[in-house]
C-alpha cells in the first residue's frame, strides 16, 4: 500500500519528482490515468500496477483528459494534487512539443489550459479540504523538507538538474518571454500556493520582465556563439559536400563505366549460365533417370534384404528344431535303450510264460476231457433224475388213491392216519428237496458251461453230483419206507 500519491494536474510531467524520490530511496510505480472512474477508488489503480509495482511507496499518476476534477480522498493516504509554475508548465509543453512547429497560438492556448487546470484544482481543494495542493517547484526548491513530511526520510541533497540541456534552456528562455506582462496567470499560481502545502517560504511571483532577459544575457551570448560555431561547422560541411560531390562525380563516371563492364561480364555470364543451364538440366534428366534405377534396386534390394531375412528367420527356426530335434533324439535313443534292455527282460519272461503256458494248455486239455467224461456222467445222472421224478409222481397219485381208502378205514386205522400224516408231511419235504434238487441240477449245469471256460470249477460239479445222488437215493429210501408204512 503506497503512503503517498501524486496526480499531475493537467499534462504536467511527474519525472523530477519520480528522480528525486527515488534518489532517496523511496521505490515508486507510475500510471497513466485518461479516465475519472479509475480515481473513485484505490484498489482500482493498484490492480492496474504489475505485482512488482504494488509494494511501491509512492504513487505517480500522470492525469490527462481533465480527470483529476474527479479526484476525491483515499482513506489514510495522503493525496497530492501536483501543479506547477507558468513557466514550468509552458516549458514542458515545449519540450514536449519541439518536433512541431511552435506559434502564437500554441502558446496562447497552453496558457489558457494552464489557467483552466490550476483554476480547477483550486475549486477541489475548497470541496475536499482533505487533498493536498502542492507546487512541483516548490518541492524541487525544498526537497528535504518534503521528503521529511512525506515519506518521513531524511535527504540525500539529490539536486535535480531541469536545465543541463541547451535546448531546455532556450525553450525556458522562450517561454519566459512568451509569459511577458501574463501577470493574472502568476497571481492564479500564488493563489494556489497560498492554500496548499509549502515545503519552503512563501513569496510573490510577478511576470517576467527585461530583467529577466539581463539575467539570462549570459545564456544568450553562449546561444549567439553556439549558433555561430553551428555556423562554422555547416560552412565546413557545405565545403565537404562540394568536394563530395566532385568525388562523386568521378566516381559516377567510374561506376558507368564499371556498369558497362559489369553489364558485357553480365551478358557473358548470362551466355555461360545459360550453356551451364543446358548442361545442368541434362545433367538432371540423368540424374533423375539414375535416381529412378537407383530406386528400383533399393526396392529389389529391400526385397531381397527382407527375403533374406525371412530366410535367415527360417533357417534359425529350423536350426532351433533341430537342436531341439537332437535333444529330443537323444532322449529317445536313451528311452529305446532301456527299451531294448527291458523288452530282453520282457523275451525272458515271455518264453518262461509260453513254457508255462504250454503246461497249463496240456493240464487244461486233461481238465477238458475229465469234463467231458463228467458231463456225460452228470446227463446219465440226470436221466435217473427225470425217472424218480417221473417215479414219484406216479407214487403220488398212489398215495392220494390210498389216502382216500385210509379215510374210508378211519375207525380202524386212526392210528395209522397219524403216522400217515407225518408221512405226508414228510413226503411234501421230500418233494421240496426234489424241486430244489432239479434247481440245483439246473445250476449244476450253468456251472458245466462255466467249467467249459475253466476247468478249476469240475470238482464243485462233482461233489454237487454226489450230493444229488445221495438225495436221490435218500428219496428212493424215504419211497420204499412211505410204501411199506402205507402197506
Amino acid at each position: 500500500m503506497p503512503r503517498a500519491v501524486l496526480i499531475s494536474v493537467g499534462e504536467l510531467s511527474l519525472e523530477p519528482i519520480k528522480t528525486l524520490v527515488e534518489g532517496n530511496g523511496v521505490t515508486t510505480a507510475t500510471i497513466a490515468v485518461s479516465d475519472a472512474a479509475s480515481l473513485k477508488s484505490l484498489d482500482d489503480l493498484i490492480n492496474k500496477l504489475s505485482e512488482l509495482d504494488r509494494n511501491a511507496e509512492c504513487l505517480l499518476i500522470q492525469a490527462s483528459n481533465d480527470v483529476e476534477k474527479s479526484v476525491s480522498a483515499f482513506a489514510d493516504i495522503a493525496i497530492f494534487l501536483i501543479y506547477s509554475s507558468p513557466e514550468t508548465y509552458l516549458t514542458q509543453r515545449l519540450v514536449a512539443n519541439q518536433a512541431n512547429e511552435i506559434t502564437d497560438a500554441t502558446i496562447q492556448d497552453i496558457c489558457q489550459k494552464y489557467s483552466k487546470h490550476v483554476q480547477d484544482v483550486l475549486n477541489i481543494f475548497e470541496q475536499d479540504s482533505a487533498l493536498s495542493l502542492c507546487s512541483i517547484d516548490d518541492i524541487l526548491a525544498n526537497p528535504a523538507s518534503f521528503l521529511k513530511a512525506v515519506f518521513e526520510k531524511e535527504s540525500q541533497e539529490i539536486y535535480i538538474e531541469l536545465s543541463t540541456n541547451l535546448v531546455y534552456q532556450i525553450l525556458a528562455l522562450s517561454a519566459a518571454a512568451a509569459l511577458v506582462d501574463n501577470d493574472e496567470l502568476y497571481e492564479l499560481y500564488d493563489d494556489a500556493l497560498s492554500v496548499g502545502q509549502l515545503f519552503g517560504e512563501f513569496s510573490v511571483h510577478l511576470s517576467p520582465d527585461s530583467d529577466t532577459f539581463k539575467n539570462n544575457a549570459k545564456l544568450l551570448n553562449q546561444v549567439g556563439k553556439t549558433v555561430q560555431q553551428k555556423n562554422q561547422q555547416i560552412t565546413t560541411l557545405n565545403q565537404q559536400a562540394k568536394e563530395s560531390t566532385t568525388k562523386l562525380s568521378e566516381k559516377d563516371t567510374q561506376c558507368n563505366q564499371l556498369t558497362q563492364q559489369l553489364a558485357e561480364q553480365q551478358r557473358k555470364a548470362e551466355a555461360q549460365s545459360q550453356t551451364l543451364k543446358n548442361e545442368l538440366e541434362t545433367q538432371k534428366q540423368a540424374l533423375s533417370k539414375a535416381r529412378e534405377q537407383l530406386a528400383a534396386k533399393e526396392q529389389e534390394c529391400t526385397a531381397l534384404l527382407q527375403s533374406l531375412d525371412a530366410k535367415t528367420e527360417e533357417l534359425c527356426a529350423k536350426a532351433k528344431e533341430a537342436d531341439e530335434a537332437k535333444a529330443k533324439l537323444s532322449e529317445k535313443d536313451t528311452q529305446c535303450n532301456q527299451l531294448t534292455l527291458q523288452i530282453a527282460e520282457k523275451a525272458e519272461q515271455i518264453a518262461k510264460a509260453e513254457e508255462q503256458n504250454s503246461a497249463l494248455c496240456n493240464e487244461l486239455e486233461s481238465q477238458k476231457q475229465a469234463f467231458s467224461k463228467a458231463s456225460e456222467q452228470l446227463t446219465a445222472k440226470e436221466q435217473e433224475c427225470t425217472t424218480l421224478l417221473q417215479s414219484l409222481d406216479s407214487k403220488t397219485k398212489e398215495l392220494g388213491a390210498k389216502a382216500k381208502e385210509a379215510d374210508e378205514a378211519k375207525a380202524k386205522l386212526s392210528e395209522k392216519d397219524t403216522q400217515c400224516n407225518q408221512l405226508t408231511q414228510q413226503l411234501e419235504e421230500q418233494i421240496q428237496e426234489a424241486e430244489l434238487s432239479q434247481l440245483q441240477v439246473t445250476q449244476l449245469r450253468e456251472e458245466l458251461e462255466a467249467t467249459s471256460q475253466k476247468a478249476s470249477k469240475l470238482e464243485p460239479t462233482e461233489q454237487a453230483l454226489k450230493v444229488s445222488n445221495e438225495n436221490a437215493s435218500q428219496l428212493q429210501t424215504k419211497l420204499a419206507s412211505a410204501e411199506e408204512e402205507q402197506q
